[in-house]
This record gives structure tokens, sequence and C-alpha cells, in this order.
């Protein structure tokens, strides 16, 4: 779930907005021209005195503000935008596996739900500590039926901590904060096994996600007995 973008990605996202913006200018310049009578840049003055030429300018002009301004509009339609908790609800998302209590090292989380995954959403396994606290897992597969699957998801701790699987919905927002959060850890692992070593007594690990993004949204969770 890595956050990071590579250039021709974001160029592609971006195009649409690049495309709309140039058109919109376009056309505006062609506007601008058709209402007034003569052009200077420089040493360049070129009258503008064909009232025939200044009228089809200014119609492509408009079109071409109107396609813009469209395609502007467009590109807003296609972003993802955030979901509100009831909105969430509607795609039925349910783990079915594993059962409330079941004891747990490490599982494949499976699930179902009513509807394919809104734009710009990903649905994610995250395990929930006694505090409240999160740390993303894995994103489910999702399958043409709407089932979906979760391999290697760990229940971490000891027999007798508290910790839950949470199916969660997880925006553009959300996807940028578990990058960092997992890439954080990787990193951070070999460090901390160094650190014990030299000091010969455990080391925290680094902070688990203590507040959720507003476009990552718990859908259903199920408690879980750690082995």
């Amino acid at each position: 779930m890595a956050a990071e973008k590579g250039f021709k990605e974001l160029l592609l996202e971006k195009l649409p907005d690049l495309v709309g913006l140039i058109v919109f200018i376009v056309g505006a310049v062609f506007f601008v021209l058709a209402a007034i009578h003569k052009f200077s840049y420089g040493k360049l003055n070129a009258p503008i005195d064909d009232p025939q030429w200044r009228n089809y300018a200014a119609v492509v002009g408009i079109i071409l503000i109107v396609i813009g301004i469209g395609i502007q509009v467009w590109s807003l339609q296609k972003s993802p935008v955030f979901l509100s908790q009831s909105q969430a609800d509607d795609y039925k998302i349910e783990i079915v596996y594993p059962t409330p209590h079941t004891p747990v090292d490490s599982v494949t989380v499976q699930g179902t739900m009513k509807k394919s995954l809104p734009k710009g959403y990903k649905l994610c396994i995250l395990r929930l500590y006694h505090d409240g606290r999160y740390y993303p897992l894995h994103q489910c597969i999702v399958s043409d039926d709407n089932n979906w699957t979760a391999p290697n998801c760990e229940a971490g701790g000891v027999p007798g901590d508290y910790r839950a699987f949470a199916a969660t919905l997880v925006g553009p927002d959300g996807q940028a904060l578990i990058g960092f959060v997992r890439e954080a850890n990787q990193r951070f692992g070999p460090i901390r096994k160094d650190l014990i070593a030299l000091a010969k007594k455990d080391v925290p690990n680094l902070p688990t996600v203590g507040q959720l993004t507003r476009d990552m949204i718990v859908c259903d969770q199920v408690v879980i007995n750690p082995i």
C-alpha cells in the first residue's frame, strides 16, 4: 500500500485538469481578441477591425471556455469524495471469518460486501488495540462477486491481550498515512533489534495510529483471542 505515485501516474491523474486549464486559457484569449480592436505586444501591432473575424473569435472563445469549464467539472466529479458513515454502511462490508473470540496467530480474514468499492477507496484490515489505536495489516483482495480476503493477518500480542480486526474503507489520505506508518516500522525494525542487543532489554515499537483520517471508516470489526 505504498503512498508514493510515479511521475507518469501523477501526470495521467492531473492531465484532465491541465487540459481543461489550457483550453480555458485559449478560449479566454480568443474572447479577449474579439473584444479589442488592436493587438499589441512589444513591437507587434496588429489591427483587428474585421467584424466577421471578431465574431468568429468570440464564438470560438466562448465554446473553448465552456469546454474548459466542463473538463474541470468532469474531473472534479471523478475525484474521490469523503464518505459519511451512513454512506459506508450502504456497502454492507462484513467480516465472516474469523468469528468472534477465535484463537488467532496468523489468519486469512474473509468477508463480504454488497457492492464494489467506491472510487479512490481501498478495503484494508487494521489491528485494533485495547486503547483504541490501530495498526495497518493488509489490503483486502476483492473478487468479482464482492467477496474479499486479507491473508496473513497477525493478531500480535500474547494470550489475554485485547485484539480485534477492523475492516476499514481507506481513502487517499488514509492510504498515505498507512504507507508512512508501514515504511517507518519496516525501517525501524532492524534498528530496534540492534538497540535491544546493545541495551540488553526490550525497546518499544514505534507508536501505532492513534486517530484515523476523515476518509478512513471502520465498517465492521471482530474481537479475536491472540495465541
